[in-house]
């Protein structure tokens, strides 16, 4: 799928967390863009290499490999002017502006933060909010979102 705008990045987000089903976490257990583990190539401590598995997080599904650096790992979205430059030229259709960077801060949220089995509630919220006409949400309004589902989730339990 090509990326054009917001919401296009949003479904290849959402559509391809889902998939997975499962972080992307180094073998220390960190969010990464790429999991992945290192790997001993050399005698000295310093002689590693990353070798990706395949799984990404969410800004990773914008980000495509050949603009992938593993300098990126350990930044956000929202701080990195090379992580956006990347995901810019990764998708060189989507005109991005501040609104698409606090969107995917939002969708980082969503891997790194959120546990997996509550994806799935979460993005059926947000997909109903897009239908009302509501914005893509930035992260302080995914962690408002996930708040109320689960509270729901717990009310409609009890009942």
């Amino acid at each position: 799928m090509s990326i054009v705008d917001d919401l296009s990045a949003y479904r290849v987000i959402r559509d391809g967390l889902l998939v997975q089903g499962v972080q992307a976490l180094s073998d220390m257990g960190d969010c990464r863009y790429r999991g992945g583990t290192w790997e001993q190539d050399g005698p000295d401590i310093h002689d590693r290499e990353y070798v990706p598995d395949g799984k990404k997080c969410a800004v990773g599904f914008v980000l495509a490999d050949e603009h992938y650096d593993t300098r990126f790992e350990d930044h956000v979205i929202s701080g990195d002017i090379s992580l956006r430059d990347a995901v810019r030229s990764s998708n060189p259709e989507w005109d991005m502006n501040q609104e698409s960077y606090d969107f995917l801060s939002g969708m980082q949220h969503i891997h790194d933060q959120l546990p997996v089995e509550d994806w799935q509630i979460v993005f059926d919220e947000i997909d109903r909010r897009i239908v009302r006409g509501d914005k893509l949400p930035d992260e302080q309004r995914v962690i408002s979102i996930h708040r109320i589902v689960t509270k729901r989730d717990v009310l409609e339990e009890k009942v």
